[in-house]
């Protein structure tokens, strides 16, 4: 504290308030985590509460946990020996937590036990690749809604993060632990620039997000477009139809890693894929879907809507379905309820 670590100060502030009952930290705060997730181990976990030590508070009003990381490029990120910022998941009542998971071989809980959060109703993910996500939904077991920010980042984690992203893994760690509480689901997908590299790093990915399609409660899905449609040289083919699962209400995807070229699907590409799907017959696999969103291109003078995109949106209202711009979102939503007022956003 004497040499004003932010993370210690942070620390001894928990550590002196019993009663809490949200804790929210911004990413300027969340650079080093190893002594807030000390105090929680020492509170939470049992077994690390060193003799004559005094006994710290259990936070059973704590419900609510945000800890926003932050990645900077010129520093490494290693996975830590200890993760004790896991101990978060061992709060009595915590409802929605917001936390960044180093990637490891091993999942290593800070107790001799894993935790039961069967009051956790929201988790958002940072950090954590894809093949590492099974340990952690598996002790998730009324989660309700799920978001992974899937982060590509040659600095952090070695080497796990140099793998290729592999979608079928990511899907069957989700579905296979959330399939009969997950409402909403929302996955998105970063790069981020790594210590020495001008570019970013080489993005390779295989497999399908099909095994959503085996989630039974799931009534909101965001995605990435390239996890979807798959790459300009290599189109996913019947990419909606065969991840959406039947219970699906919404559909958005977002325009995503949009720095790499093999990702520069068009708007008008896009609408037309909808278009492709609804005449294969999307409304007959996905029966309660009720609208989909995607992203327009922006450009200095606001919302481009060129002939290509007018094209492709006529051809979506001549199967009778409701077509509108959503300028401040940058965005298309289709409705195939016209007689609803309700415009889904995630």
């Amino acid at each position: 504290m004497r040499l004003g670590n932010s993370d210690a100060v942070l620390a001894l502030l928990i550590a002196l308030t019993p009663n809490i009952r949200r804790l929210s930290l911004s990413p300027k705060w969340t650079v080093d985590l190893t002594y807030l997730g000390l105090v929680f181990q020492a509170a939470l976990c049992p077994g690390h509460l060193t003799v004559g030590a005094t006994r710290l508070p259990t936070y059973e009003d704590l419900t609510f946990v945000s800890l926003t990381p932050c990645f900077l490029v010129e520093h490494l990120f290693d996975a830590p020996e200890e993760d004790n910022i896991l101990a978060l998941f061992y709060l009595p009542g915590v409802e929605e937590l917001v936390i960044p998971i180093a990637s490891r071989s091993k999942m290593n809980w800070p107790y001799e036990r894993p935790p039961k959060p069967t009051s956790l109703r929201s988790l958002e993910i940072h950090r954590l690749r894809e093949q590492f996500l099974g340990p952690v939904l598996s002790v998730c077991s009324n989660l309700q809604s799920l978001h992974y920010r899937w982060l590509l980042h040659n600095g952090v984690d070695q080497p796990h993060n140099e793998s290729p992203l592999n979608l079928t893994e990511m899907a069957s760690n989700i579905a296979s632990h959330c399939s009969c509480t997950l409402t909403t689901l929302r996955i998105d997908a970063a790069t981020q620039l790594s210590p020495g590299d001008c570019d970013d790093p080489p993005l390779e990915f295989s497999g399908s997000l099909v095994p959503l399609k085996e989630m039974t409660a799931l009534q909101k899905l965001r995605l990435p477009w390239p996890f979807v449609c798959g790459t300009l040289d290599a189109p996913f083919d019947g990419s909606i139809r065969n991840l959406a699962p039947g219970s699906l209400r919404y559909l958005q995807l977002a325009r995503q890693l949009v720095r790499y070229e093999e990702f520069w699907w068009t708007p008008a590409e896009l609408l037309g894929l909808i278009a492709a799907e609804m005449d294969a017959g999307l409304l007959q696999a996905v029966p309660r879907l009720e609208g989909i969103r995607t992203s327009l291109a922006r450009t200095m003078r606001g919302v481009k809507v060129d002939g290509e995109v007018l094209q492709e949106m006529g051809r979506l209202r001549a199967s009778h379905l409701q077509v509108e711009v959503d300028e401040p979102d940058c965005s298309v939503y289709i409705s195939t309820r016209p007689d609803s007022q309700v415009r889904y956003h995630m």
